[in-house]
């Protein structure tokens, strides 16, 4: 448990992660806003409900393709973290995402560790491209939940929510427990 890491790190590697999707929905935002014409237009509807919001509102366009973008973009990043194990942003800080014994955690761990983990991001994208109101609230809920669960790193077993309920912990890849090779003491030579 002493290896498990910490609150810094994982916040640190959460930065780098949103950093890299931002950049992405950067590049993005125009190509995948043509897809989605009505996400973005219901945003800016939104946002712009106010008639002192009209100068601007080339700022609100540009900032609902950039959220119509992160929107979609995140669940799929989402997805490096749950297929690999770790995420870019855990790699560059040399984190890895183990089963509770420390061992490499098993790809049906890691996708459970991502539908938790990631469920209100799936749920966001579906509420954008259904344009239900409802999704897009329950979505904000599921964020809060598992941003309060990711709090639960400060205590002393050092897991989120997430991680507790998959069987998982974030550690420092030189600290994760390698098997032993199989055993060459049965092959028996003639």
């Amino acid at each position: 448990m002493e290896s498990r890491v910490g609150f810094w790190p994982r916040a640190g590697a959460y930065v780098l992660d949103m950093a890299a999707v931002w950049a992405v929905g950067l590049a993005l935002q125009g190509s995948l806003a043509k897809f989605f014409p009505g996400a973005v237009a219901v945003l800016v509807q939104e946002m712009s409900a106010r008639p002192d919001t009209i100068e601007a509102r080339p700022f609100l366009e540009w900032t609902a393709r950039l959220g119509v973008a992160t929107t979609l973009i995140a669940p799929f990043y989402g997805l490096i973290e749950a297929l690999r194990g770790y995420s870019p942003g855990k790699l560059a800080l040399g984190l890895r995402i183990v089963a509770e014994t420390g061992q490499k955690a098993p790809l049906s761990t890691l996708l459970l560790r991502f539908a938790i983990k990631g469920s209100a991001a799936v749920v966001a994208a579906i509420g954008m491209l259904t344009a239900l109101k409802s999704l897009n609230v329950l979505a904000q809920a599921m964020g809060w939940a598992t941003t309060v669960g990711c709090f639960l790193v400060l205590t002393r077993e050092r897991t989120a929510m997430h991680d507790r309920i998959a069987g998982t912990a974030v550690l420092r890849k030189a600290d994760m427990v390698v098997p032993a090779p199989p055993s060459t003491s049965s092959l028996t030579s003639s």
